[in-house]
């Protein structure tokens, strides 16, 4: 049986929302007509989409059970690039973070990364650590000086 995670985001008359579920059949990124409900077009995630999805411009992005962060194409569902997981600690529930032209997440070992979203290349490494999120969206590293990463 699926399981609705995290919040859908809306781009421009589509709804898209994840599931994830106990079967490897369960698991989906779907897109859905506001005015109809009619499915516009679904991705499957086998182990299961588990974060809130966010948005920059035309692109979707969404963290994975098995750790994986995925961008697809908002219009067709189409994958963009699809980044594997920085460690063996797995299990994505925080949602991604737009930056700029930048997504930042935490892996589930309390690292920091930050990709490219054009191209999913990293731009951050895991070996940064941020103990909690701050309002403002400034992500701080842990130092003695606690300088925020630019």
């Amino acid at each position: 049986m699926p399981h609705f995670h995290g919040d859908p985001t809306f781009v421009g008359n589509l709804v898209v929302t994840d599931t994830d579920g106990e079967a490897t059949d369960a698991g989906y990124i779907r897109a859905f007509e506001e005015s109809s409900g009619n499915l516009r077009w679904s991705f499957h995630v086998p182990d299961g989409a588990t974060t809130d999805i966010v948005r920059l411009a035309d692109a979707i992005f969404a963290g994975t059970a098995s750790g994986q962060l995925v961008s697809l194409n908002s219009a067709d569902g189409k994958p963009r690039w699809v980044l594997p997981p920085a460690r063996e600690a797995r299990f994505y529930t925080q949602a991604p973070i737009v930056d700029g032209f930048r997504i930042l997440f935490s892996d589930p070992a309390g690292g920091v990364v930050a990709v490219d979203a054009a191209s999913g290349k990293v731009i951050l490494g895991p070996k940064h650590f941020i103990p909690n999120p701050v309002a403002d969206r400034t992500c701080w590293t842990r130092s003695l000086r606690r300088k925020p990463i630019k």
